[in-house]
């Protein structure tokens, strides 16, 4: 059996997120305010019922879907996927 998926094991991809905290006060994790960039590899593809989520060779705990994939030389995708984070941490800090 074949099955083919949009991304391959061994591609080089960024991981854009915003960076999370564990606080301790309040004994749960918050967002940090901060966009994180990932340099990574695809290490695993899952697939289960007929959802497929990629996951990083190093980055633990992170789960791609195909949207979330940006390829390393995606430089424009990387670049806006960079601002849309920072706009939704800009609109969440007016608030």
């Amino acid at each position: 059996m074949e099955i083919k998926t949009k991304y391959n094991i061994g591609d080089h991809i960024w991981i854009v997120q915003e960076g999370s905290y564990f606080d301790s006060i309040e004994n749960k994790r918050k967002l940090s305010g901060e966009v994180e960039v990932i340099d990574d590899y695809i290490g695993s593809i899952v697939i289960v019922d007929e959802s497929i989520i990629y996951l990083p060779k190093t980055a633990d705990m992170v789960e791609l879907e195909e949207q979330d994939i940006i390829l390393d030389k995606e430089d424009n995708k990387l670049i806006a996927k960079i601002k849309d984070i920072m706009k939704d941490i800009h609109e969440r800090e007016k608030k």
